[in-house]
C-alpha cells in the first residue's frame, strides 16, 4: 500500500495543470500546515466534482478527504466494481493529496471522530424524516438514491429508523399542542371567558381521511380528526384512528397467532369508516380538561350532524352543567346551497313534455345561483351592522333569506317588507319569472333549499368558516401523498401526521425535530425552513392587501 501511494504521489506531482492554479492555491491555504506523514488522520473534502485525473483499476485508497469530522483512513477498506475509478488531484502543500472515489465504501469499517461539542443527527435517520415531510416512502426513496447512483438503506433499516421518527414526531406534536393549549387558555383568561374557574374557549374541528370518496366510496382504512384554537390557529388535539394492520392481517390469512409487535390498528374493520371522524373528535373534547385544562364550549364545524350528536351524547362536560354550542361553516352552508340549485337547473322532462320555456327556465335558474348566494352574503351584512340583540336579527335574517329567491326571478311583493327598496320595478322591463317556475315545478324546489339555509340564520349572522380545520388538512395530504398512496399500513400514517401538526403549529418541522433529537440544527435546514416561512408570509401579506 506505501509503494502504491508513492506511485500516486509522484504522478500527481508531475500532472500539474495551469487551469488548477488558483484552486490550487485556495486549496493550500486551507491545509496550510497539515501532513499526511505527521497525522494519521486528515481533513475530508468531498465537495470536489470536477478533478481532472483518473487512475483506473485501483483496489484501496489511503488518504480520503470529506467534509464533516475526521476519518481514520486506516480503516477504511475499498470495493470498487468493476469500471469504476479513482480521481486524484495534487494540493501545493508537498504531502498532501484530495481523492473522490466513485465507488462504494464499506462504511461499517470507517470510524468518524467527531467533536466532542457537536452532535450530529444520523443520516439515515434524517433521510427517513425528509421522506416523511416531503410525502413520498420507501419507494420513491429508493429510486431517488438510484438515479443519483447512490447506495441507498434496505427496507429493515428504513423501517426501524421510522420508528425513531414516528417517537420523536409525536413527542414534539404533542408538546407543540400543549403550548398551544396554554396560550388558548392566557388569551380566555385575559377576557375573562371563565365558567366554574374552568376557562372556555372556540375551536374548528374537522376529519379527512386517507383516501379519496369522490362523493361515492367512504371506505377509507385510516382516519384523522382535527380540533384547532380560533384564536391561536394551531392544533390542540388529533385523533388517528385505523382500521389495518399488515403483521395481524398477514397472520390473520395464514391462520397463527401475530407475533409480538407494536399495532396501530384502533377501529373496528366492521363499523363505517365516516364514523371515524365523529369518534376522534368527540375523544378531544372528552379529554379537552385533562390535555389542556380548557372546557371547548363553541364548536365551528361543517354539516357534519354525526360529530356534533357524538359529542351531545358523550356530554362531556356534565359536571361543569355546559352544553357544547356548535356553529355552522358559512362556507358550507352556502355551498350546500348552490349544489342544492344547481341541481334543479339540471333536471330533465320526459321528451313528450320536453319544450324552450323548460330549458330557458332551467338556464335561468343556473344563471342566477352566484347571485341568490351574493345577496344572502349581503343581507346578513347589513343585518349584522344593527344594533339589537342576536336572536333579533337572526329572526329578521331568517325572514330576509325566505324572500331572496322572489326577490331575484322578478317578483318584489314583500321586499318592502323586508326593508328592501326596489326602484322602478313596475316600470322596468325586468320579467317576473316566479309564475312560469312555479308552472314547471321549479320553484318549489328552490323554495326548499332556501328555508333549509334559513334555519342556520344565526351562524350566517357570525359569519365564521372552519378554514384553519381546512388548511390544516391540506398539511396532511401533502405529507401523505395527496391520498394517492396508502400509509396506513405499519406506523407510517401515524409519523406523517404528527409531522403535519408540528408543522402546521410552527412553520417549521424539520427544525424542531433537530432541536429535540440533537443539540443543534443545520443551517442548511434552518435556512430553508425560513426562506419558505418568509415567502407564505408575504404571499399572505399581498392576498390581503
Amino acid at each position: 500500500t506505501i509503494s502504491r501511494y508513492n506511485v500516486l504521489l509522484f504522478f500527481c506531482r508531475r500532472m500539474k495543470l495551469k487551469a488548477l492554479a488558483e484552486e490550487k492555491k485556495k486549496v493550500s491555504e486551507s491545509t496550510k500546515h497539515e501532513s499526511i506523514e505527521c497525522q494519521e488522520s486528515v481533513k475530508l473534502l468531498a465537495d470536489w466534482m470536477d478533478l481532472k485525473i483518473s487512475i483506473e483499476d485501483t483496489q484501496c485508497s489511503k488518504p480520503v478527504l470529506i467534509n464533516k469530522g475526521f476519518v481514520d483512513t486506516d480503516s477504511i477498506q475499498q470495493h470498487e466494481p468493476e469500471g469504476k475509478h479513482i480521481s486524484v488531484q495534487e494540493c501545493e502543500d508537498d504531502n498532501s493529496l484530495v481523492i473522490e472515489t466513485t465507488g462504494f465504501v464499506d462504511t461499517d469499517s470507517i470510524q468518524q471522530h467527531e467533536p466532542e461539542n457537536c452532535k450530529n443527527m444520523d443520516i439515515n435517520t434524517a433521510i427517513t424524516a425528509g421522506t416523511m415531510t416531503t410525502g413520498i416512502g420507501y419507494a420513491q426513496m429508493e429510486e431517488m438514491f438510484a438515479a443519483a447512483n447512490v447506495p441507498c438503506m434496505s427496507e429493515k433499516t428504513y423501517i426501524q429508523h421510522r420508528e425513531i421518527v414516528l417517537d420523536e414526531f409525536e413527542k414534539t406534536a404533542i408538546e407543540s399542542m400543549k403550548m398551544a393549549g396554554q396560550l388558548e387558555k392566557q388569551l380566555s383568561l385575559e377576557r375573562n371567558e371563565v365558567i366554574n374557574n374552568r376557562a372556555y374557549i372556540t375551536v374548528v374541528a374537522d376529519g379527512s381521511w386517507a383516501k379519496r370518496s369522490y362523493g361515492t366510496a367512504y371506505d377509507s382504512l385510516s382516519g384523522v380528526g382535527a380540533i384547532i384554537g380560533y384564536r391561536t390557529r394551531k392544533v390542540l388535539f388529533v385523533g388517528i384512528r385505523s382500521k389495518f394492520c399488515t403483521i395481524c392481517h398477514m397472520a390473520e390469512q395464514k391462520g397463527i397467532q401475530p407475533r409480538s409487535h407494536k399495532c396501530y390498528r384502533n377501529f373496528d374493520r366492521n363499523v363505517s369508516s365516516t364514523r371515524m371522524e365523529s369518534d376522534a373528535i368527540a375523544e378531544g373534547f372528552t379529554n379537552s380538561i385533562d390535555m389542556h385544562g380548557l372546557i371547548f364550549r363553541t364548536l365551528i364545524a361543517d354539516g357534519d350532524s354525526n360529530v356534533y350528536q357524538s359529542i351531545i351524547n358523550n356530554n362531556p362536560y356534565h359536571e361543569y352543567k355546559i352544553t357544547v354550542r356548535k356553529v355552522e361553516c358559512t362556507n358550507h352552508l352556502l355551498r350546500n346551497l348552490c349544489k342544492k340549485l344547481k341541481t334543479v337547473s339540471e333536471t330533465t322532462e320526459p321528451k313528450f313534455r320536453r319544450n324552450r320555456n323548460f330549458i330557458k327556465l332551467r338556464n335561468i335558474v343556473k344563471n342566477n345561483i352566484f347571485k341568490i348566494r351574493n345577496d344572502i352574503l349581503q343581507l346578513s351584512e347589513y343585518r349584522r351592522e344593527e344594533k339589537q340583540p342576536q336572536h333579533c336579527l337572526a329572526t329578521k335574517l331568517r325572514e330576509d333569506v325566505i324572500n331572496v329567491p322572489s326577490h331575484i326571478f322578478g317578483e318584489h311583493k314583500r321586499c318592502k317588507e323586508h326593508g328592501r327598496i326596489c326602484e322602478n320595478t313596475t316600470n322596468s322591463n325586468e320579467e317576473n319569472y316566479v309564475p312560469h317556475l312555479k308552472s314547471y315545478g321549479q320553484y318549489p324546489k328552490i323554495q326548499n333549499a332556501i328555508i333549509y339555509l334559513s334555519v342556520y340564520a344565526d351562524s350566517l349572522l357570525l359569519k365564521v368558516t372552519n378554514n384553519l380545520a381546512e388548511s390544516f388538512h391540506s398539511v396532511v395530504c401533502a405529507e401523505i401523498g395527496g391520498k394517492r398512496v396508502f400509509y396506513g399500513a405499519r406506523g407510517s400514517y401515524n409519523t406523517r401526521i404528527a409531522a403535519a401538526v408540528i408543522q402546521h403549529n410552527t412553520q417549521q418541522v424539520l427544525t424542531e425535530f433537530h432541536k429535540n433529537v440533537c443539540t443543534s440544527v443545520p443551517s442548511i435546514t434552518e435556512n430553508l425552513e425560513k426562506r419558505r416561512q418568509k415567502k407564505t408570509h408575504s404571499l399572505f401579506v399581498t392576498t390581503n392587501v
